[in-house]
């Protein structure tokens, strides 16, 4: 019985061994080659310890005590092992996994070889590691990691799909984000921001000769094309200028669409309005980058062109709106 589940591999030398039969007072022994430290040494069947003989040079081994008459000396020298291109074949007729000289590994393929997209990331070092899959001699996708990020990348158009308990929750292509199966480009998410904006009171014509903030604050957070923006101003003067109010500063440019998106806006400390308005209202204004003020409650909305604020007034705002 042969030991082996399909074709057997063709037996591949890892050693050879030389015999001799000594003379008397015999210490130097020629053998076929080795290679040193690759060896041992046995006389008449007890191994030798290193210090009994001495093989440096290749071929000799030479005894520290002389032999005695038909002392039998074997030597079997071991062929060292070399990387510079190894194969494992799954059934002797085809390349299952090729190891070359660089470290690089093949699976399927002969000639495996490294991605040189990032000249700064080497395998096995601190800057990060590679892998890579082939596809019929084809890079289909890598992952590159270093200490502080993991880059996913594939071709064009190869999706990443992430299966829990064989039902895909996301899938990530070129455009974007898809959640629970569904592959429209249209329902992807492509961006998700965070950070904070500078919101200043302004007019339509011409902005105040005078005036000044004790705070200005104000912060957003972007999905996809939606844009949600909150902030908090307080003036501790203002006056002059002409137009309507607004307020300015909108971290991106309001989508120019007709539809109205509405904001919510609390405001108190001392002014004054027209059109028997009780309050501040306000809507982010199409492909720009501010909310128009109009006036609210007991008069018709208008745009505020007839607004006097005092000193320590605020104005609290939020509202979303499309870009």
């Amino acid at each position: 019985m042969s030991g082996y589940i399909g074709t057997q591999p063709v037996p591949q030398a890892t050693q050879t061994r030389d015999s001799f039969t000594a003379t008397s007072g015999q210490t130097s022994f020629a053998t076929g080659g080795y290679t040193p430290n690759f060896l041992d040494v046995y006389l008449n069947g007890v191994k030798l310890a290193a210090a009994d003989y001495t093989a440096t040079n290749g071929s000799d081994v030479v005894l520290a005590s002389g032999a005695s008459t038909g002392d039998i000396l074997e030597v079997v020298a071991f062929t060292t092992f070399n990387s510079a291109s190894s194969s494992i074949d799954d059934n002797g007729n085809a390349t299952a996994i090729t190891i070359d000289s660089s470290e690089n590994v093949g699976i399927g393929t002969a000639s495996p070889t490294a991605f040189s997209g990032y000249t700064n990331v080497a395998a096995n070092n601190s800057s990060g590691s590679m892998f890579e899959l082939m596809v019929g001699g084809t890079r289909t996708a890598n992952i590159q990691t270093s200490s502080s990020l993991m880059n996913i990348q594939t071709r064009t158009n190869i999706p990443i799909a992430f299966d829990i308990n064989s039902s895909e929750k996301m899938r990530l292509t070129s455009d974007g984000l898809t959640f629970n199966g569904d592959t429209a480009a249209a329902n992807a998410l492509n961006d998700y921001e965070e950070g904070t904006w500078t919101p200043t009171f302004a007019r339509s014509s011409s902005n105040p000769t005078s005036g000044g903030y004790t705070t200005q604050l104000g912060t957003y957070t972007k999905i996809g094309n939606t844009v949600f923006v909150a902030c908090q101003m307080n003036m501790s003067s203002w006056g002059g200028g002409a137009g309507w109010y607004q307020v300015e500063g909108l971290p991106f440019l309001v989508r120019n669409i007709n539809a109205i998106s509405q904001t919510v806006i609390s405001d108190y400390g001392n002014y004054s309005l027209s059109n028997s308005s009780t309050g501040l209202g306000g809507y982010f204004s199409p492909n720009s980058t501010y909310v128009a003020l109009f006036g609210k409650g007991g008069g018709t909305a208008s745009s505020v062109n007839n607004f006097s604020p005092a000193s320590n007034f605020y104005v609290f705002l939020s509202g979303t709106y499309s870009v």
